[in-house]
């Protein structure tokens, strides 16, 4: 979590915002914690956010503590005539509407607040599931770090870039596989605006539908041995193109999909792979046995406990 939390201030802003990131993460924190709060119990599901309980007054004030590091980085640089400060800020501060008209500070503010708070925990639980699914299966550990090492050199070589990412087709597998066995996003909602109808079913206007990732990700139709932790299901197969291009539209969507896709999802994944091989290039992780892990599915699908393992440094 700390890892992707300082990746994604810096994406968004720079190095503006490098000293305050201990006081961002907790603020981060306290947000999610409340918002699964929430999940978790029906009452404060439906108590409102003004009544002033200890649980809404910390929320309120971390909310604060984001909005005004927010609002200061995109006043400095409004401020600045919105030069290209080579990061995501300055792409939504150049960006305009097809009459020319640029964002408002509240649209700048809820973008950047939305990449913000889902920019990294999904990444940091991608990792942390590739890495425990890694530990059970040492033969697909062994092909991971025999491709890491052809392409970058070996544990004296050099890091991963950007260009390396498809020359790293099963390293890119071992993430798609595990967001297809543990989604961050365990499901989705969608309201319907209109009555309509789905598979024979009637919905109505305003009628909620959940599409289930964790659900449809083991669906025997579109994933043989669905159960299985199998990378390689993702590589061309005898000249076929790549699983994901012969899936049909949402058997897998881990970021979900249509107009509400994530904003982000090819950042996070961009992300998640390059961090895979970055670590894996130079540390081995042994998974300390006797852990019994299952996923605890609340405003993300978390481990039920934490995920230990040792590091080894990799040897040239």
């Amino acid at each position: 979590m700390g890892l992707t939390l300082h990746i994604v201030a810096k994406t968004l802003f720079g190095a503006e915002v490098t000293a305050e990131l201990a006081a961002i993460g907790a603020a981060t924190e306290t947000i999610l914690s409340h918002i699964q709060s929430r999940i978790d119990n029906l009452f404060l599901f439906l108590l409102p956010d003004t009544v002033p309980t200890p649980g809404n007054r910390r929320y309120q004030r971390a909310v604060r503590r984001l909005e005004e590091t927010v609002y200061r980085v995109i006043d400095e640089r409004q401020a600045a005539l919105a030069a290209d400060a080579g990061d995501l800020l300055s792409m939504l501060l150049l960006a305009r509407d097809e009459d020319g008209s640029p964002m408002t500070r509240r649209q700048l503010r809820d973008e950047v607040m939305t990449l913000f708070l889902a920019g990294h925990e999904t990444t940091a639980l991608t990792l942390s599931w590739a890495f425990l699914l890694l530990g059970q299966h040492p033969e697909a550990y062994e092909q991971l770090l025999a491709e890491i090492d052809s392409v970058l050199g070996g544990p004296d070589g050099r890091p991963p870039e950007a260009d390396d990412l498809a020359r790293l087709p099963f390293t890119h597998g071992v993430i798609d596989e595990s967001l297809r066995l543990y989604p961050p996003a365990a499901a989705v909602t969608r309201l319907a605006i209109r009555d309509t109808e789905v598979g024979g079913m009637r919905l109505p206007k305003r009628g909620q539908v959940i599409a289930s990732q964790w659900v449809l990700h083991r669906d025997p139709r579109y994933f043989d041995d669905p159960e299985s932790f199998r990378p390689e299901r993702w590589l061309p197969d005898q000249g076929q193109e790549p699983l994901a291009r012969r899936l049909p539209r949402f058997a897998f969507f881990p970021f979900g999909g249509g107009q509400r896709l994530c904003i982000g999802a090819g950042f996070a994944t961009t992300e998640a792979v390059l961090l895979l091989a970055s670590v894996c290039r130079r540390f081995r992780l042994e998974l300390l046995p006797g852990q019994a892990i299952t996923p605890k599915l609340s405003f993300t699908l978390r481990p039920s406990a934490p995920i230990r393992v040792r590091l080894h440094a990799r040897a040239a």
